[in-house]
């Protein structure tokens, strides 16, 4: 009764919408969260868990439900091939620096620091690579804030800006940016069950799972894809999505290029393979 004419700015003077989400009270029965992410209808769960009213087949979500939760029984996803780490750095003293490494589509290490210097951040990572033979070109770190602090004690690793240019020239009339770019490839391979988090820590796993449930296209209708702002997330989630960014970090790897007479086509390695073997068009 209030929700949608507040919506459609014709709700009478006299009356108050005031949006409240379960985060919000701080009086809140115990386990109440849990209860709410526990809900297994997607449809549900957005509604109750995140006031999200109008939430039905929501035509801007990337990934699928049960491809999110399929990334924790993924078993089939072998720890093979290269490895990679990806690195968001905190900006903030609530933020916390997430440290993911993967062995080919496998993330087979995730490390969380709080409230810890660019020298101690850098360090770890140093640390954490040496231990798991990652080389320093494969290491991606959010270079916008404290990230690029860090990113210049490490010579050799990369730097991710997440409103940069898409990489290759033509992808710009398709992506936004970057950060776009990465997670529209990180929604195709979770889509086919390409990707496997390795861990029994169930509080990873929700953290996780309700930040891919944010990875959405700001404007369905627009010709050029563009992600929903990390700000509309935080306000969602009551926090940072900094896993889901490691996540988006990672794709950057596997965007690269073939030629096709005389044009550029950008494509992944997972399409690479896919055309190769005569199965299908390009994702995109």
């Amino acid at each position: 009764m209030f929700y949608k004419p507040w919506k459609d700015g014709v709700l009478p003077n006299d009356r108050a919408f005031i949006q409240s989400l379960v985060t919000d009270n701080v009086f809140r029965q115990k386990g109440a969260i849990k209860v709410l992410d526990s809900i297994r209808d997607p449809i549900t769960r957005q509604r109750l868990r995140y006031g999200e009213w109008e939430y039905a087949e929501d035509p801007s979500t990337l990934i699928e439900y049960d491809a999110i939760n399929a990334l924790f029984t993924n078993y089939h996803v072998k720890a093979e091939g290269k490895k990679y780490m990806a690195v968001d750095v905190a900006r903030f003293g609530n933020d916390k620096t997430i440290i993911r490494i993967w062995h080919g589509y496998r993330c087979i290490h995730r490390d969380e620091l709080t409230h810890k210097s660019t020298v101690e951040v850098s360090d770890r990572i140093k640390l954490l690579a040496k231990d798991f033979s990652v080389p320093r070109p494969h290491i991606i770190i959010d270079e916008d804030g404290i990230g690029g602090g860090v990113l210049d004690m490490l010579h050799g690793a990369k730097g991710f800006i997440a409103n940069s240019t898409p990489m290759y020239p033509k992808e710009t009339e398709k992506y936004d940016n970057l950060k776009t770019q990465c997670a529209y490839e990180l929604a195709s391979l979770l889509n086919e069950y390409k990707l496997h988090e390795d861990t029994e820590d169930t509080t990873v796993q929700e953290k996780l799972t309700e930040e891919l449930e944010q990875v959405k296209d700001k404007n369905v209708d627009s010709p050029k894809r563009s992600l929903i702002a990390k700000d509309k997330m935080k306000q969602v989630l009551g926090r940072s999505p900094d896993d889901l960014d490691t996540y988006i970090m990672r794709m950057y790897f596997e965007l690269t290029w073939i030629e096709t007479g005389d044009t550029v086509q950008v494509t992944s390695y997972a399409n690479m393979i896919r055309q190769s073997s005569g199965k299908g068009n390009m994702i995109r």
